[in-house]
């Protein structure tokens, strides 16, 4: 890989990305937004790349599929524009095509100031080289208010090939 992405989301030089760690990307969620629901898990569809080597990240899905055989390493992030509830249960996970979770994250609001209002959860997948996809998703117990953060220094999902 050579470049840079700069600081703020701005990008600074020419990603390349080639050889035994391709396809490989980098995407961020644009904008704010309300998934409207509690109780229930929802996908964080990143739709702005950094950048994707093979276009093999859909914007539109929040799925990569590299459709190259090998191990892959994938994170996750997610934020949250407002205030924690109290008792109240945050989780993330990067599921598979067979909707297995592959990686996962919780924090529990309990009584109290200074809550965290970020996950990331990372993992290294074995992918088919056919079937394989990855995509990130979000879950909130309570708080039908909760916005997921979106911007650059946001929710994001990232992944690329290990080169083993």
């Amino acid at each position: 890989m050579s470049g840079i992405i700069g600081g703020g989301g701005s990008k600074s030089g020419i990603i390349s990305i080639s050889g035994s760690n391709a396809p490989a990307f980098s995407a961020y969620r644009s904008a704010s937004f309300d998934p409207g629901t509690t109780g229930s898990w929802y996908n964080i569809y990143c739709d702005t790349e950094y950048f994707d080597s093979h276009g093999k990240y859909d914007t539109s899905t929040g799925i990569f599929k590299p459709g190259v055989y090998g191990k892959y390493f994938l994170t996750a992030h997610v934020g949250w524009t407002t205030q924690l509830l109290d008792n109240s249960e945050y989780h993330m996970r990067i599921t598979d095509h067979t909707d297995t979770i592959v990686a996962y994250s919780v924090i529990w609001r309990g009584v109290g100031p200074n809550d965290p209002r970020h996950l990331e959860c990372s993992c290294i997948v074995n992918g088919n080289g056919t079937t394989s996809y990855w995509q990130a998703a979000a879950y909130q117990t309570s708080h039908p208010d909760t916005v997921i953060y979106g911007g650059t220094f946001g929710s994001r999902f990232s992944g690329f090939k290990l080169d083993l």
